[in-house]
This record gives C-alpha cells, sequence and structure tokens, in this order.
C-alpha cells in the first residue's frame, strides 16, 4: 500500500510540475508578445490598406461603437480611447466625400455595460465638434453588441436609398463586423480606423496580456456568428 501511495504522490507531483511548466511556458508566449501578435495578425492583415474610394453620389459612412467611458465624479461620458481613432477616420471620410458628393453618417450603438448614454449620441457630439452638422447623420440607438449593429443598420439602410455603404471600426474588430453585416445582407466597404501591435521582444510586457484578451474576445465572437448561421440554416 505505502508503495502504492508513493507512486501516487509521484504522479500527482509529476503531473502538476507539467502543468506548472506549460502555464509557464504559456505566460512567457503572451508577455514577450508571440501569442498576441499570433493572434492578431489574422483579425488585422485583411484591412491593413484601405481601398481606394469611389464616392458614388449618394453615400453612407456607418461607424459602429466601440463604448463610451463615464468621467470619474461626473455625469458626462466620452468615447472610449479606441472609439477615437474610429470617429477620426469617419470625419476624413466624411469630408472628403461632402466635397462633391452627398453623405451621411450612420452612427451604431446604444447604451452599453450599464452606462446613461448611448454610444451613437456621445460620437455624434464629438463629431459635431469637427464641424459635422447635425443634419448629416443618421443615429441607431438601441444596438447593444456587434449583430445588433448590423440588424438595425439594414433597417436604416433599407428606408434610405444609398449607392455606397462604408463601414468604420477596429481593424480587429473588422471581421466580425463583416460577417454580421453580410448575414444581415449589408455590403459595405472595410475601412480600419486603427490596429493593435504587440511588442515583441523577451521583456515582460503586461499589456500584451490585454491584447490578447482583446484579440480572444474577437475569436469567441467570430465562433458565435458561425453557430448562429449553422443554428438559422438546420
Amino acid at each position: 500500500m505505502s508503495t502504492l501511495f508513493l507512486c501516487a504522490l509521484l504522479l500527482i507531483a509529476f503531473k502538476y510540475r507539467i502543468t506548472l511548466i506549460i502555464a509557464l511556458a504559456y505566460v512567457i508566449a503572451i508577455t514577450s508578445g508571440l501569442i498576441p501578435d499570433l493572434l492578431l495578425k489574422p483579425l488585422e492583415a485583411p484591412f491593413a490598406y484601405s481601398p481606394t474610394l469611389d464616392w458614388q453620389k449618394n453615400n453612407a459612412i456607418v461607424l459602429l461603437g466601440g463604448g463610451t467611458t463615464q468621467l470619474p465624479d461626473t455625469h458626462t461620458y466620452s468615447p472610449s480611447s479606441m472609439a477615437y481613432s474610429r470617429i477620426n477616420k469617419t470625419a476624413q471620410l466624411y469630408f472628403a466625400c461632402k466635397k462633391q458628393h452627398a453623405c451621411k453618417i450612420i452612427i451604431s450603438g446604444g447604451p452599453i455595460e450599464h452606462t446613461e448614454k448611448s454610444d451613437a449620441l456621445v460620437y455624434e457630439k464629438a463629431l459635431i465638434k469637427l464641424g459635422i452638422p447635425q443634419d448629416d447623420f443618421i443615429l441607431e440607438l438601441n444596438s447593444t453588441d456587434t449583430q445588433t449593429n448590423a440588424e438595425f443598420t439594414q433597417v436604416i439602410l433599407k428606408q434610405s436609398s444609398f449607392d455606397q455603404v462604408i463601414v468604420v471600426t477596429s481593424g480587429i474588430h473588422m471581421k466580425r463586423a463583416q460577417l454580421w453585416l453580410t448575414h444581415f445582407n449589408i455590403q459595405a466597404i472595410p475601412i480600419a480606423s486603427d490596429y493593435l501591435k504587440p511588442h515583441v521582444n523577451m521583456m515582460s510586457l503586461g499589456n500584451n496580456f490585454a491584447l490578447t484578451d482583446f484579440a480572444l474576445h474577437e475569436y469567441l465572437g467570430i465562433v458565435e456568428v458561425y453557430l448562429y448561421d449553422f443554428r438559422h440554416h438546420l
């Protein structure tokens, strides 16, 4: 019995040693940037180069929400750090379009994460400060995720007659956004507003944990799209 007990202890010790080694290797691969770099490239690389736009007579720029931040000890909200790049890219596209053609900005984003303000209202305010007239906004105030972004935007597009639709979001988010837009029969030209780049070196960088988390969130979201399509085709 004592021999069997000793063998069991050795097996347990060996098992947990292997687990510890694997866990340590995983942590090093993340902090060194190897894993986040591996995860981010397939998400962002297809949208690394923005296409040359041929503006049509009547254009729609769809700006997807990326969250808001409540300022400390106030009831004031501002766009999240990642959302600012989407707002700036949308403004650039709008001003380029308006030189010769009609252009509307559809801002899609309701209140998320227990906030009181819809993304769309906060982003509209930021875009107005950049000089865009309020008449050129169409607000979608009820979506709470990428699926409903696409679903509710489809309703707006069906009520209008746009010759061209452009979607603006972060590079890491674009693949999932495109899948949902396609599911709801929206053909949109993707324009990525920003990209995430891990620091790949042997120094430990905690920021790479956040990038890994962002990337895994997107992959889980992409799997959700495929499962949703599969269930609806049964």
